[in-house]
């Protein structure tokens, strides 16, 4: 199974509705799901301009919203913010994915 998430980061993380979590409903940390389930990312593109890395995160949501939740790992394209004031950040766009997870005994997709 290949998943895809194009996400912003900078230092300042803002909390998120994910689409993947533990069956008892808690989220997965970062940690969990590099080490217990092979997830990997690729830095697709980086910017020291929020909008710049935004408008590529937009247009590979659209172009890839297609695929059904837990293969995709955004609920809505475009939702994340488009402007930041600090200048000293760098914005970037990550595909992230993991081979043959374990959907329904130890992951659920939130809908």
């Amino acid at each position: 199974m290949f998943l895809i998430q194009m996400v912003i980061t900078s230092l300042r993380q803002k909390k998120n509705r994910p689409v993947l979590l533990y069956p008892d409903g808690s989220v997965i940390g970062q940690k969990d799901l590099i080490k217990g389930f092979g997830f990997q990312a690729i830095t697709l593109y980086r910017n020291a301009l929020k909008i710049n890395a935004s408008r590529v995160e937009d247009f590979l949501q659209t172009r890839y919203n297609h695929l059904p939740l837990g293969m995709r790992l955004w609920h809505q394209i475009a939702k994340g913010s488009k402007y930041d004031k600090e200048e000293d950040e760098e914005f970037k766009c990550f595909l992230t994915f993991a081979f043959n997870l374990p959907l329904g005994d130890t992951i659920v997709v939130q809908k």
